[in-house]
């Protein structure tokens, strides 16, 4: 069972919970993504965290990173929500990804298969990702090695991406990076800005309608600089030829542009569903799922579940 006291901060969520799923056929009605819960009781919501130490010992930190976790129903359909950050803070991200009822563990009811009218008709259910359900350890999770590279243990890159919606916003200063997948059929549409005193910089990959069954399309690219200031060169194009800007806009002025952005599909895996696809790629191949682990700060301190897979320096 999702346990989110031990996981706050230590999930890397690349369309990936952990767990079995038994097929739903889902609704395919779109959430809104507006870093707000959808229930008025969320499973968890707030800014602690419970972390075992070596002794096997739990201590309560408060003032972490926000975390809201709940399960939704879409008509039928059950979905994991997840917000972790806030967006005032440089760093938000949201999740919907489809869940799936279990019946039956060890003699529990666990949904409305075969627990109709219970509580909650939800229940403890598993997503549309991969990954170990660690019954080894005693409840389901990826909470032990959640920044493993081996989806098998993680779930991480397993995830079936038409099950998933998505919104991860940074900022920083002057940056800001916008990663939106809003339809469950279509690719993300990504917005890089800088917006600074000498330099203004926009990249927008644009995926809206761009479905993830096909590989031969590309996704809308806008991609345009410009330096700002005074101590730049003459702009012909001004009728007094004064210094103004040096602009760049791939639309006009790329002499040879081959956009490739969004030429990829992803086929439906044998995973719980559809996850532990394959992506196809229209140009060679991309990894999908790194070492998660190195871009971990050990200088920081960050709860950290279960201590044994916490990334050393």
């Amino acid at each position: 069972m999702y346990q989110p006291q031990k996981r706050e901060l230590t999930v890397a969520l690349t369309f990936g919970l952990s767990a079995l799923f038994l097929y739903v056929t889902p609704a395919w009605a779109e959430f809104t993504l507006n870093w707000t819960s959808d229930t008025g009781n969320p499973v968890f919501s707030g800014t602690s965290v419970t972390q075992t130490d070596d002794g096997g010992n739990d201590q309560l930190l408060p003032n972490q990173t926000p975390f809201v976790y709940e399960r939704v129903l879409d008509g039928t359909t059950p979905y994991y929500h997840l917000i972790v950050g806030d967006p005032e803070s440089g760093f938000a991200q949201e999740v919907y990804i489809q869940a799936g009822y279990t019946a039956q563990t060890g003699g529990n009811c666990r949904g409305p298969v075969s627990c109709a009218g219970i509580a909650d008709p939800i229940g403890p259910s598993v997503s549309a990702s991969g990954g170990d359900t660690a019954v080894s350890f005693g409840f389901e999770g990826n909470g032990f090695d959640p920044l493993s590279s081996d989806a098998v243990s993680s779930g991480n890159a397993s995830g079936n991406p038409s099950r998933v919606q998505m919104r991860q916003l940074v900022t920083d200063g002057d940056l800001t990076v916008d990663f939106v997948k809003d339809t469950f059929a279509e690719k993300p549409s990504i917005t890089n800005t800088i917006d600074a005193a000498d330099l203004n910089a926009t990249i927008v990959i644009d995926s809206t309608g761009n479905p993830l069954t096909s590989a031969a399309t590309a996704s809308v690219v806008t991609n345009t600089t410009e330096l700002l200031g005074s101590n730049l060169p003459p702009d012909v194009s001004s009728p007094n030829g004064g210094p103004s800007s040096v602009r760049f806009d791939m639309a006009t002025d790329a002499q040879n542009s081959h956009v490739t952005a969004g030429m990829y599909s992803y086929t439906p895996g044998s995973g719980p569903g559809g996850s532990s696809g394959t992506y196809t790629y229209s140009e060679g191949s991309a990894n999908i799922n790194p070492d998660w682990g190195s871009s971990f700060d050990t200088r920081e301190t960050n709860p950290w579940s279960y201590p044994d897979n916490r990334p050393t320096p």
